[in-house]
């Protein structure tokens, strides 16, 4: 996306149906790293997104790059409060969350510096 500081607005119809409604993204005046996801604040009140009917950037991408939408629904969060120190739930500490049948499952880091330390991950399942 470059390294022009631009607002990224999404408008969409929100968990209870009400259309109209819009989310941001202020982006800073740097460049993105390949791969990174960074989250809109939605509209006070709003908990999800049913669909997406508009995106529109500030300024324009012109040749520099592209971007994607990924709408997700968050199953469990694991706060890492230390660089390269574990930080581990299990599912009772998790809430016993619902894996729905056809969920695509994903790691997300939230990054606050160019430099993380090492990330590993781990995930265990059970059924029954």
């Amino acid at each position: 996306m470059g390294a022009t500081a631009s607002v990224f607005t999404v408008t969409y119809t929100n968990q209870d149906g009400t259309t109209g409604r819009s989310a941001s993204y202020s982006m800073p005046a740097n460049a993105l790293s390949v791969g990174q996801m960074f989250p809109f604040t939605l509209q006070a009140g709003d908990t999800g997104i049913r669909t997406v009917t508009q995106v529109q950037l500030s300024i324009a991408t012109g040749t520099i790059g592209d971007f994607g939408l990924v709408l997700l629904r968050r199953v469990a969060e694991i706060p890492m409060t230390v660089v390269n120190v574990l930080a581990d739930r299990d599912a009772f500490a998790l809430g016993m969350p619902e894996l729905y049948t056809d969920a695509c499952l994903a790691l997300q880091v939230m990054c606050s510096t160019t430099n993380t330390g090492i990330i590993l991950g781990a995930v265990e399942f059970i059924e029954g």
